[in-house]
């Protein structure tokens, strides 16, 4: 069934809004994969908050990616795709590709984007093991009171010396 060019648009005008608003955006090749695969994968995606998953035709999505920061990716775009973006954690979205990957052989993981750089699929794992937001926080917190208490420290090692010559 062929689009007509309103309902292009439509798509087009949606999914640009959402690579707009993406942090990384991941290129999966779905050959081989089940109806009943990409549905459960989809419902997992629905329950993760963050994270949209699109099957896309490829020159719709050259042309929505076109002059974007994810423009790396056109050339790795062949073949049927399933794009899955991901907005506030970088690593969610091929996190779950991979763990999708593990239970389903046909499913392969092409190439990712972030930060205006393509991540090939050797080296996906760079992406899954970035740290969440929250686990970010929470490490950027910990340097920063570590870094403080190391000042306390210093200072008092410094009175205590001064005091004792």
């Amino acid at each position: 069934m062929s689009l007509n060019i309103e309902k292009k648009k439509l798509i087009v005008s949606e999914i640009k809004d959402i690579v707009n608003r993406s942090i990384s955006i991941v290129i999966a090749d779905f050959s081989g994969v089940t109806a009943n695969g990409i549905n459960r994968l989809r419902k997992i995606s629905r329950d993760c908050s963050g994270i949209y998953i699109k099957v896309i035709s490829n020159s719709l999505f050259c042309r929505i990616i076109k002059d974007t920061h994810f423009d790396c990716l056109q050339s790795v775009i062949s073949g049927p795709i399933l794009v899955g973006f991901s907005l506030y954690d970088p690593g969610k979205i091929s996190r779950l590709f991979l763990e999708y990957c593990n239970s389903d052989k046909n499913f392969k993981i092409v190439a990712a984007s972030f930060e205006k750089k393509i991540i090939l699929s050797s080296n996906i794992d760079l992406l899954a093991n970035l740290p969440t937001r929250k686990e970010g926080i929470l490490y950027m917190l910990f340097v920063m009171r570590e870094i403080a208490l190391g000042k306390i420290v210093r200072i008092l090692y410094l009175l205590c010396d001064r005091n004792f010559s």
